[in-house]
């Protein structure tokens, strides 16, 4: 990683920390208004969220022989977690942005919404780059119907960019 995006990282992060740490522990914090149903209804989808994560990252790291250079399209397992490939190209980025839904809905903070809001953002903007790359590596074999994300985004964005990459011979 070059230093400056670990600067950028860096102040991205420890920067939002502060912002919701403050006004999650001030002693002004209300607590969440439907009170300890909202609370566990967040934990559990936080949860059930990073356990998807870590079920479509083992998929992905058992995807690849070790030392290979060999891309294979990503398709589910017998893991129900791994069933988002069917519909998104980047399921990863999908449970981290549902674990931090989960986590705005937990601590109900204005702050933690716009950390969801720009991780998603951000999260968006790797995932159509990914899917653009899996969708010319494989020579368009995956369905070009399926999002990068979340299929209610950028559903539109792919058709515009499958026609631009069409378009410029890369």
């Amino acid at each position: 990683m070059p230093q400056f995006n670990l600067f950028k990282n860096c102040s991205y992060y420890w920067g939002f920390c502060a912002f919701m740490a403050y006004f999650i522990n001030h002693p002004s914090y209300t607590s969440p208004y439907f009170g300890n149903f909202q609370v566990y209804l967040g934990l559990g989808t936080f949860i059930l969220s990073e356990l998807g994560n870590l079920s479509i990252h083992i998929l992905l790291r058992n995807l690849r022989p070790e030392g290979s250079k060999v891309r294979k399209i990503p398709k589910p397992d017998g893991n129900p977690f791994t069933l988002l490939f069917n519909y998104v190209s980047c399921p990863n980025y999908s449970y981290e942005f549902y674990s931090w839904i989960g986590f705005t809905i937990m601590t109900q903070s204005l702050p933690s919404a716009l950390f969801t809001v720009a991780g998603f953002i951000q999260m968006s903007i790797w995932a159509l780059q990914k899917h653009l790359i899996l969708l010319f590596l494989l020579n368009f074999k995956i369905n070009i119907m399926k999002c990068s994300i979340t299929c209610f985004w950028d559903n539109n964005l792919n058709n515009n960019y499958v026609e631009y990459i069409n378009y410029t011979k890369w």
